[in-house]
């Protein structure tokens, strides 16, 4: 246990400077450390991070370590069994793409909106890549896609009910998905590609999402998109 002079704090774990201000901490020795404890409840205390950063890198090497030796097996398994068609190709690229995107959300500090919007672009590319490998028979934009984005809506309702009172942050995101469901249904139209179903769904539910925001948080709407979008 170190204390900071500085910032009047105790620190519980063995880092050498304040986390807060990055001042050089003082040691606390043995002797010291009874007569801290008397005050302990009226210091505040930052707690051990290091402790919780081990934990999460211990956690996403297990994880890392779990997907090669999977990919391994099913490389194996699909030269073995179905040789004609590598698989086992799609199942590694979308298990790293899962671990990479985990530790883009653990570790960078950008708004949960933006983890949201870039991840369903990340996932969409990926999506249309696995369709065109697999000799593009269109499921990514006719079911894939516009399932990710009503996956999308439901988890921007669920934020916006946990963080009530900024609610309106996720609203460029509602845009944003609104738009991305109308492309898809007028390259469905354009094209003259089947099963419109689920486009036709995704921009009826996405579209009455967007709307019920902006009429009934017009003002936070409107103030938001001013300072989002200077309009």
């Amino acid at each position: 246990m170190n204390k900071c002079t500085n910032c009047n704090i105790l620190i519980y774990d063995d880092s050498d400077a304040c986390p807060l201000c990055h001042k050089i901490i003082d040691s606390v020795g043995e002797e010291d450390k009874e007569t801290l404890g008397l005050f302990r409840e009226s210091m505040s205390g930052y707690p051990d991070v290091r402790s919780r950063e081990k934990k999460i890198s211990l956690m996403m090497r297990i994880i890392l370590f779990a997907i090669i030796v999977s990919e391994i097996v099913a490389i194996l398994i699909n030269y073995i069994v179905t040789p004609e068609f590598m698989w086992s190709a799609i199942a590694g690229f979308s298990a790293f793409y899962f671990y990479f995107s985990m530790i883009y959300w653990i570790r960078h500090d950008s708004g949960i909106a933006k983890k949201i919007g870039l991840t369903i672009i990340l996932t969409t590319i990926l999506l249309i890549a696995i369709d065109f490998y697999t000799g593009y028979r269109g499921w990514a934009i006719s079911w894939a896609i516009p399932g990710l984005i009503l996956l999308g809506n439901a988890i921007v309702f669920v934020f916006m009910l946990i963080y009530i009172e900024n609610w309106y942050s996720y609203s460029v995101l509602l845009i944003f998905f609104t738009i991305c469901s109308v492309i898809i249904l007028a390259i469905h139209l354009i094209g003259g590609l089947p099963h419109k179903i689920l486009p036709i769904i995704c921009v009826g539910v996405t579209g009455l999402y967007l709307l019920g925001t902006v009429i009934f948080g017009a003002k936070q709407f409107g103030g938001e998109m001013r300072r989002r979008l200077h309009v």
